[in-house]
C-alpha cells in the first residue's frame, strides 16, 4: 500500500531526492545590504525594547562605540520620542516629578532600574541619563531603535502616557492600542529635530520579536502590525531611515520554538546569534566584520581555562596573545585593549 507524502521518513526522502530538490526546512530572508554603513569607528546608539540591549550589547562587547538603552527599556515609540525630547531639551528631572510607591520613589517615563529610595540618587541617575544622551545625540553616526508594542497605558488622572507602570494597580490605568496615524505625527517630528542637529545621523527602525502575550496573542498580533506599519511609513517617507526586519526573521526563517528560551516569548541565544549575524551582513563595513572576528577570537582566549596555568605551553599561549593585541592595536586605534592586556600579563 503506497504511504502518504507526510508518511514517509525524511531521511528516506533526502536519500532520494536531489540537493535542490530537497525539503526546505525555513523560509530564508533576503535583506539587501544597506547603503549606510557600520564602521569600526562607528558611534551607535539603540533605544528601546529589551531585543535593543541584545544587540547593543553585542556591539559593546565587541568593542564598539555605543550608548546602550540609556534610558533603560522603552516598549512604546511614544514614549521613547518623549525621552529624546527630554534629551534634546537638557530637561532637568527634579524631586516634585517623582512618584513614591511606599517602598522607594520612582519616574513613570523611566525605567524600574531607575528606582530609588533616595530621591536625590535617583534625580541624579536620570539627569545624568539625559545629559549623556544629549551630547550622544549630536554626534552619534547610527540611532537604533527597536519598537516593542503599539499597546500603551495612560494615568486615568490626566491621561499621560506611561513608559512603565512599574507594578501600579492597573485601577489607575486604561490600555489603549496606538494607531500609525497617531504614532507616526510624534515619531517624524522628533527625528526631523535630531537631524537637524544631527544631519548625517541614519536612523535604522526594527520591531522587537518577543511577543507581548500578557495582552493575549491575538493583541500581540495587532500590535506588531501596526508597529510594521509605522516602520515602513517611515521608511518611505523619510531620508536616512532604514528598516531591518528581526521581527520578519524571527517569525519566519525562525518559526520554530527551539529558537526560543523556555518562556516560549523571548529570542534564544542562538536566535539572537543568528538575528545579530544578519545586522552585521546588512549594515557593517568589511573591516568591521573583521573586527568583530578578530574580538571574538580574543575573547575565547581570555576565556580559555588552561589545564595548567604555570606550564610553558600556557605562558606561551599568553604571549602570543599579547603579540597578537599588539598587532590589533595597530589595526584598531579606535579600541582600549588594558583589560586584555592586563590579564594575559598577569593571569
Amino acid at each position: 500500500m503506497a504511504l502518504h507524502f507526510w508518511e514517509v521518513p525524511i531521511h528516506h526522502i533526502l536519500q532520494h531526492t536531489t540537493l535542490s530538490e530537497q525539503i526546505k526546512l525555513s523560509t530564508h530572508i533576503k535583506i539587501p545590504s544597506s547603503e549606510h554603513k557600520i564602521k569600526c569607528d562607528s558611534k551607535i546608539l539603540t533605544i528601546g525594547s529589551c531585543f535593543s540591549n541584545h544587540v547593543g550589547n553585542r556591539l559593546v562587547d565587541h568593542c564598539f562605540n555605543g550608548l546602550i538603552n540609556p534610558f533603560g527599556t522603552i516598549f512604546n515609540p511614544l514614549s521613547m520620542m518623549k525621552v529624546l525630547k527630554m534629551a534634546m531639551d537638557k530637561k532637568v528631572i527634579k524631586e516634585d516629578d517623582l512618584e513614591n510607591k511606599g517602598n522607594g520613589f520612582f519616574h513613570y517615563d523611566f525605567h524600574s532600574s531607575f528606582n530609588a529610595i533616595d530621591l536625590h540618587q535617583i534625580c541624579e541617575d536620570i539627569n545624568n541619563a539625559i545629559l549623556q544622551t544629549e551630547e550622544y545625540l549630536k554626534n552619534t553616526d547610527f540611532l537604533v531603535f527597536t519598537f516593542g508594542t503599539s499597546i500603551v497605558y495612560k494615568l486615568i488622572t490626566t491621561n499621560r502616557i506611561v513608559s512603565n507602570c512599574h507594578k501600579v494597580s492597573n485601577r489607575h490605568f486604561v490600555k489603549e492600542i496606538l494607531t500609525p496615524d497617531c504614532m507616526e505625527t510624534e515619531v517624524v517630528k522628533l527625528l526631523r529635530s535630531i537631524k537637524l542637529i544631527n544631519p548625517g545621523i541614519h536612523i535604522i527602525l526594527t520591531v522587537s520579536p518577543v511577543r507581548h502575550i500578557k495582552e493575549g496573542l491575538i493583541t500581540n498580533s495587532l500590535s506588531k502590525s501596526q508597529l510594521v506599519e509605522l516602520c515602513h511609513r517611515l521608511v518611505n517617507g523619510e531620508n536616512g531611515t532604514s528598516y531591518f526586519p528581526a521581527y520578519e526573521i524571527m517569525m519566519d526563517e525562525l518559526r520554530d520554538y527551539r529558537f526560543y528560551k523556555s518562556d516560549l516569548i523571548h529570542p534564544s541565544e542562538l536566535a539572537v546569534d543568528i538575528i545579530w549575524s544578519y545586522f552585521q551582513k546588512t549594515y557593517f563595513d568589511q573591516k568591521a566584520v573583521s573586527k568583530v572576528t578578530d574580538i571574538e577570537r580574543l575573547i575565547q582566549a581570555k576565556n580559555h581555562i588552561p589545564f595548567d596555568p604555570i606550564s610553558a605551553e600556557y605562558q606561551k599561549f599568553k604571549h602570543n596573545q599579547l603579540t597578537k593585541i599588539e598587532q590589533l592595536k595597530i589595526e584598531y586605534p579606535e579600541i582600549d585593549f588594558s583589560e586584555f592586556q592586563a590579564y594575559f600579563a598577569t593571569s
